[in-house]
């Protein structure tokens, strides 16, 4: 599906597989800027603490951990 999203939003980059989602995925996390992503995100949670899971390390981890 995600494969699919991109395509139809004109994603010139390479096919998203099973074998490579996690290595694309980190490589566009490693250019976010996570200060910027906390301040779009902080209005929408419940939780201020929940912030504190925005950030690199928590995703690494999961990308890290396989399905």
């Amino acid at each position: 599906m995600l494969s699919n999203a991109l395509a139809q939003s004109g994603w010139t980059g390479p096919v998203v597989a099973p074998d490579n989602w996690r290595s694309l995925v980190g490589a566009r996390l490693s250019r976010l800027d996570w200060r910027q992503a906390a301040a779009d995100v902080q209005p929408f949670l419940e939780r201020q603490a929940d912030l504190a899971l925005l950030a690199p390390e928590s995703f690494s981890r999961l990308l890290a951990r396989g399905a």
